[in-house]
C-alpha cells in the first residue's frame, strides 16, 4: 500500500501539477512514510550500514523508552514472522522515545499507518477523478489472525537466530526483510484470485527487492560462507527463478512504478496486464514469472524460518 500510494502521487504529479500538489500538502506526512516504505534495501540512496545503523538508534531508543526487559515484540501468523516492533518503527519513523511511548498508547498518526496509507490512496483516486473501490476483506484460510508474542528482550530473541558474527542492527534487518516475504506470500495468496494483477506486482516485487537485500548481506559476511544457511541463501540466489527475476528490470521497474516505456508495442488487450511481461522481457510470460516470484518467496520464508543455531 505504501508503495502505490507513493508512486500514484508520482503518476498524479505527472498528470495533474496542481493537484498533486494540494495532495502533497494535506498528506505530508503520510507520503514521506510512504517514500520511506516503498524500496526495502534496493535503494541507492541509502547503504546497508545506514540502514543497520539507523536499526542500532531503535535498539537504544526502545531500550530507553521500555526498559530491558520489556522493550521488544514480534507479530507471528503460523509460526512465520510478520513484523518486529523494531521494523514497526523504522516504517513509523519515530525519533524520541516520547514519540515510541505516544505510539504505543495514544492515538498518533504513526500507529494507523495502513489506515493513513489507505486515506491517502483515496483521496489520490479522488483526484485522477475515479471512484474509490469499496474496501475487501482479507479473509485468512483458517480465520485465525496473526499473533503478537512479547520477548523479554531483544538479546534473548536473537540468541538463537540467524549468525552470531552478526550485529543485532544487521539482525534487525534480516527480520525487516523476513516481514516482507512472509507478509507478501500472506497477503499475496489470499488475494490473487480477485485481484491478480496487483498481487502479482507485490510478490514480483518483494522477490526482486529481498533477493537484492540478502544478496547485499552476504557479500558484507563473505567470510561466514561457509555457514549453513548462507549456503542455502547463496543457493538461492544462483537458482534458475532467482535468476529470472533478479535480471528482468524492465519488468521489476513496471511493478514499482506503474510506468510503461514508449518503445513497447506488442501489447494484447486479451492478455493479462495486456501482454506487458511479455513485451517487457521477451522470452519471459506472466504465469512462468510469478511461478518463479512464488518459489523463490516460499523458499526465502522458510530459510528464515529455519535460521537457528
Amino acid at each position: 500500500m505504501a508503495r502505490i500510494t507513493h508512486e500514484g502521487v508520482k503518476l498524479l504529479v505527472s498528470k495533474h501539477a496542481a493537484e498533486a500538489k494540494s495532495l502533497q500538502r494535506e498528506f505530508a506526512n503520510e507520503l514521506e512514510l510512504a517514500r520511506h516504505s516503498a524500496k526495502l534495501l534496493d535503494d541507492n540512496a541509502k547503504s546497508l550500514d545506514e540502514i543497520v545503523a539507523q536499526f542500532t538508534e531503535i535498539d537504544f531508543r526502545h531500550f530507553e523508552a521500555f526498559g530491558g526487559l520489556n522493550s521488544f515484540a514480534v507479530t507471528t501468523y503460523k509460526g512465520r514472522v510478520l513484523a518486529t516492533s523494531r521494523v514497526v518503527d523504522f516504517y513509523g519513523m519515530a525519533k524520541t522515545a516520547e514519540a515510541i511511548l505516544e505510539r504505543a498508547t495514544g492515538s498518533s498518526f504513526s500507529r494507523q499507518i495502513s489506515y493513513d496509507a489507505g486515506r491517502t490512496l483515496a483521496e489520490t483516486l479522488r483526484r485522477f477523478g475515479r471512484s474509490v473501490p469499496s474496501t475487501q476483506p482479507l479473509n485468512l484460510p483458517d480465520g485465525s489472525l496473526p499473533k503478537v508474542q512479547s520477548s523479554a528482550n531483544r538479546v534473548s530473541y536473537y540468541s538463537t537466530r540467524f549468525e552470531p558474527e552478526f550485529e543485532p542492527g544487521l539482525m534487525d534487518v534480516l527480520t525487516l526483510i523476513e516481514s516482507h516475504i512472509n507478509s507478501a506470500i500472506v497477503v499475496g495468496d489470499q488475494s490473487h484470485n480477485r485481484f491478480p494483477e496487483s498481487t502479482f506486482r507485490t510478490q514480483f516485487l518483494v522477490a526482486s527487492h529481498a533477493l537484492s537485500a540478502l544478496e547485499q548481506v552476504l557479500r558484507r559476511h563473505e567470510e561466514l560462507s561457509g555457514r549453513s544457511f548462507i549456503k542455502r541463501l547463496r543457493q538461492l540466489l544462483d537458482s534458475p527463478e532467482a535468476k529470472i527475476i533478479r535480471t528482468a528490470r524492465k519488468l521489476r521497474n513496471m511493478c514499482m512504478h506503474y510506468g510503461i516505456p514508449g518503445d513497447v508495442t506488442d501489447l494484447n488487450g486479451n492478455a493479462f496486464m495486456f501482454g506487458l511481461v511479455e513485451a517487457l522481457e521477451p522470452g519471459l510470460d506472466y504465469q512462468h514469472a510469478l511461478n518463479s516470484a512464488r518459489v523463490v518467496l516460499s523458499t526465502m520464508s522458510e530459510i528464515f524460518g529455519d535460521w537457528t543455531r
